[in-house]
């Protein structure tokens, strides 16, 4: 019995550990008619084959999409069709600095988006920053704003945890 218990249990075990096997589909009415939204697809520019689309988030019923081809751009699409739905304002002056300006992008609970520049700093001379948007049509603020990072490079990921005054941002080094 003890010998059967224990057979049971690693068959369990081994079972439990085993790779998932995962699999991708495209949705149906995304984008174009094989259901991917592609580079250069649907006359989009901000689409491209190269590293300049390195953010995307989902929130508010949204997905939004971090550009850099052809200029800074913050795409709003709709989540079941990849139909772009517009850009988040950049304001006047507002986002500056940095590796690139704009990077990664994450959403609160409360519905705020935030973006992240990169930054490669230069002896503190350059700011890591964070903007954040009440909402989709609200003018940017600075939400986060440093120059004691002197090594490495800040802005490649960026999460954010919460709502409100409770919000958490973490920012991934590389």
């Amino acid at each position: 019995c003890l010998f059967f218990t224990t057979l049971l249990s690693l068959s369990l075990l081994a079972a439990m550990q085993s790779p998932a096997q995962v699999a991708i589909t495209p949705l149906g009415g995304f984008g174009g008619a094989d259901g991917w939204l592609t580079p250069g697809e649907g006359g989009y520019p901000y689409l491209g084959t190269s590293s300049l689309e390195p953010g995307m988030a989902y929130g508010n019923n949204h997905l939004y999409l971090v550009s850099r081809n052809g200029g800074d751009d913050i795409r709003i699409l709709d989540k079941l069709t990849g139909a772009d739905l517009g850009a988040l304002p950049l304001g006047s002056g507002i986002i500056s600095g940095g590796t690139f300006t704009v990077n990664t992008v994450g959403v609160g609970q409360d519905g705020a988006i935030y973006v992240a520049n990169l930054c490669t700093p230069v002896n503190g001379a350059t700011p890591f920053r964070i903007y954040r948007w009440a909402d989709e049509s609200s003018t940017p603020t600075v939400a986060f704003s440093s120059t004691s990072i002197t090594a490495g490079q800040l802005g490649t990921d960026l999460d954010v945890i919460g709502s409100g005054a409770s919000t958490r941002l973490i920012a991934g080094e590389y």
